[in-house]
């Protein structure tokens, strides 16, 4: 089977599949090693797409995907009912609120947070200075460089 039957059959059978909380999934290449696995990503944004995006993504590259969420109230859901994730992918603005009252719980539970906003100015406080900040639009690359870049600093106990 060539890599494009691959990716294609791939496609397919993740397109039939919602995701939900702590779902693993393997790699997106067979034969490959994820550099996220067994770590859980949080994946918060209003934005349907974009938040499939994200958590496919980061599925791809190996994570186990908690979420995404698409409103703060079940983004308190799934943070309660679930152990702390590894890494966070926080969008700032949820539906007209501020995402920050939730990342200063994430904050305190030792979980880097990625915080991405489509705003041309990312709205910081003091508190946040050591998360990563992406602005709208963004590459997978991209993502996955920052969170790969969280991780790095969180075990070497900088975060």
């Amino acid at each position: 089977m060539d890599m494009t039957a691959i990716i294609e059959t791939e496609t397919q059978r993740r397109a039939s599949h919602t995701p939900v909380r702590g779902r693993k999934q393997g790699s997106f290449f067979p034969g490959t090693r994820p550099k996220g696995r067994n770590r859980t990503i949080f994946v918060l944004d209003d934005e349907f797409l974009i938040a499939m995006q994200m958590a496919q993504l980061m599925e791809n590259f190996g994570w186990s995907i908690l979420g995404p969420a698409g409103s703060l109230e079940e983004a308190d859901v799934l943070l309660e009912e679930n152990d702390s994730p590894d890494a966070a992918i926080l969008d700032i603005n949820i539906r007209g609120a501020s995402v920050f009252e939730l990342a200063e719980t994430l904050h305190d539970r030792g979980v880097p947070i990625l915080f991405c906003s489509g705003y041309e100015v990312i709205e910081e406080t003091d508190r946040f200075t050591g998360c990563a900040k992406l602005r709208k639009p963004f590459g997978g690359g991209q993502i996955f460089s920052e969170i790969e870049a969280l991780m790095k600093r969180k075990e070497a106990g900088c975060a």
